[in-house]
This record gives structure tokens, sequence and C-alpha cells, in this order.
């Protein structure tokens, strides 16, 4: 996700197809251009990149946070979909 915004701020487009990802049907119904979401998912990615490095740590806070950005990214079809399910089995189900 954050190697994806920042491509899309300085090409464009996405990584991979022409098009953006099933995903963007949200932000069309909001009127948003999602070629213009760079800034939005470098600081969701690096969210990201926090709880992995804080899971890694053992921070007490980093299964909720874990929690919380695997139900935010349940929409980003396919594979942040397949990411978000299994970090929520990870922390519901593994006690640290």
């Amino acid at each position: 996700m954050l190697m994806d915004s920042l491509y899309v701020m300085v090409k464009g487009k996405f990584i991979g197809p022409s098009g953006p990802g099933p995903w963007s049907f949200i932000f069309s119904r909001m009127h948003l251009n999602v070629f213009h979401s760079g800034p939005l998912f470098i600081l969701f990615g690096t969210c990201w990149v926090v709880f992995f490095c804080s899971i890694w740590k053992g921070y007490p806070w980093a299964r909720t946070l874990g929690i919380i950005l695997s139900l935010i990214t349940l929409w980003y079809l396919p594979y942040g979909t397949f990411i978000s399910v299994i970090i929520l089995l990870v922390c519901c189900f593994r006690y640290y």
C-alpha cells in the first residue's frame, strides 16, 4: 500500500493494471479522484509499518492497532482483505 501510493503520486497511476482496484468505487461514490489519494494511502501504509514494528518490539498496544487497521483494510480487495483476515485472526486469537 505504501509503495503503491508513492508510485501513484509520482507516475499518476497505480502499480499493475491501468485502472484502480475494486475498492475505488468508494472514492467515486464520494466524487473523489482515486489518483489523488496518494497522501491518504501513505499515511495508511505508514500506520501498517508502525504496527509491524510495534508487534516485533512487543508493545502491548500493537494488538489493538492491528485490529483497527485490519478492520479498516478489509475493503482493500483482494490483497488487503486477505492480509486483514490473517492479522485479525492472529491478533484476536493469539495471546502475547
